[in-house]
């Protein structure tokens, strides 16, 4: 068995992979950076960049739609095709421009390869090498959740990942989950055109925990489409596409060609052999951490980024890759890096911006 060593080594080669091993080596680490396909960041080509394509088009249909506001008298059509070319053209330029960063990280510094720990510090690759390292980044990202209830209609089931990849815009769509990523999804493809529900086991919309603003949010979108909360859902095939059934605080069944499950991303952490680290982990899995520092317990190993299941946003990734590379290359000697304030955008019709923490007790006078 080839042996390898660094002083460290991290663990997927996105946002925060890629911040991590430049702050790092920034700090005089010999670094390893390894991820099995190094293709484009999730932003880039799954996440945010595409969304806001398809949440662009739409608002320029919209904005057709209302121009006689204006004094404007304007006519359009959508060319579902055309849309998602467009999409697929210019996320596929974003991937690119990620892909020529990576390419200038030096040769010796990429291994194209899984990893699975095999102890704190020892991580064991598909190819069959192994890697020595000091210490260890986790940045593995994370995947769409698609729970069971939906495995007999696989085929017809979307996620925030697969939908870019439709040739031609739906008839029909029934989203899953009143989420952020939910909903400015369901939003773009109902000012597309497309007949579209949203539906949510929750009492929540869009993560917001005020509930004078959660109330007048869903006032507003409800008038593009219907959005019911609190119902619990059933599904079953229907020739070519799906029949979707509800019941709770609102009850009913329709046909849709597509469902596009958008209940969650969870951290891609199974597998990677956690359990020989020695770190104490929940119920999920997961280990302990601390956001100053990005560190699990007092162990050489440290997370960021999708993977710690904090703030899932592109700025925090970057921000919390750079702590986590830093302390990893001066461990045991460990800093507390500056945060910012917790900001994210829900890039609807209107926006809406959660800026600063709500307390847990719900009491939306105190932040």
């Amino acid at each position: 068995m080839t042996k390898l060593t660094c002083d460290v080594a991290i663990i997927g080669a996105g946002t925060a992979g890629l911040a991590a091993e430049r702050s790092a080596r920034r700090n005089g680490a010999k670094t390893l950076l390894i991820d099995e396909g190094f293709g484009g960041t999730t932003c880039a080509s799954v996440g945010c960049m595409p969304s806001k394509l398809l949440i662009a088009a739409g608002n320029a249909m919209h904005a057709v739609e209302h121009a006689s506001v204006f004094g404007v008298e304007a006519s359009g059509k959508v060319d579902g095709v055309a849309v998602m070319a467009r999409v697929r053209k210019e996320r596929d330029a974003f991937v690119a421009g990620v892909e020529t960063s990576i390419d200038k990280l030096p040769e010796e510094v990429k291994i194209k390869a899984r990893a699975k720990f095999a102890g704190a510090t020892i991580l064991s690759l598909s190819d069959g090498r192994e890697v020595h390292a000091k210490s260890v980044v986790i940045a593995t990202g994370s995947s769409p959740a698609i729970p069971e209830m939906f495995d007999g209609v696989r085929d017809r089931v979307l996620t925030s990942e697969s939908i870019f990849d439709l040739k031609d815009l739906p008839k029909s769509l029934g989203v899953i989950g009143a989420g952020a990523l939910g909903l400015e999804l369901a939003q773009a493809m109902a000012r597309l055109g497309v007949e579209t529900m949203v539906f949510d086991t929750g009492e929540t919309i869009g993560g917001l925990k005020d509930r004078h603003v959660a109330e007048a949010y869903h006032a507003i979108l409800s008038r593009e489409m219907p959005i019911l909360l609190g119902v619990e859902l059933t599904v079953e095939p229907d020739g070519d596409g799906v029949k979707l059934a509800w019941s709770g605080s609102a009850s009913g069944e329709q046909r849709f060609d597509y469902l596009l499950v958008a209940t969650g991303r969870p951290p891609r952490i199974k597998g990677i052999g956690l359990e020989t680290t020695g770190l104490a982990l929940d119920e999920h899995g997961m280990p302990g951490y601390a956001p100053e520092t990005m560190q699990c317990g007092t162990a050489p190993i440290f997370i960021a980024g999708d993977a710690d299941h904090d703030r899932a946003v592109l700025h925090e990734a970057s921000v919390e890759g750079t702590i986590a590379g830093r302390n990893a290359a001066s461990y045991p000697e460990v800093t507390p890096g500056k945060r910012t304030v917790p900001f994210a955008i829900t890039f609807t019709h209107p926006n809406v911006a959660v800026i600063g923490k709500i307390a847990e007790d719900d009491d939306a006078d105190t932040v």
